[in-house]
């Protein structure tokens, strides 16, 4: 996801009507190994992976 993406993504969760806190990080700039860890056992994904495609 670009930096670009993840802002406009963040807007509008930001801008939605919540009751609750969204804690909304880029995966590619985590630097901390046992956040992702945690993420990876608990965390709930709600935005679609995207594959890369690859040419040649």
């Amino acid at each position: 996801m670009t930096d670009n993406t993840f802002a406009q993504l963040w807007n509008a969760i930001d801008d939605l009507p919540l009751v609750f806190k969204v804690d909304l990080l880029h995966w590619d700039k985590l630097t901390d190994e046992r956040l992702k860890t945690k993420i990876l056992r608990e965390g709930q994904l709600f935005y679609p992976l995207q594959q890369q495609v690859r040419s040649g």
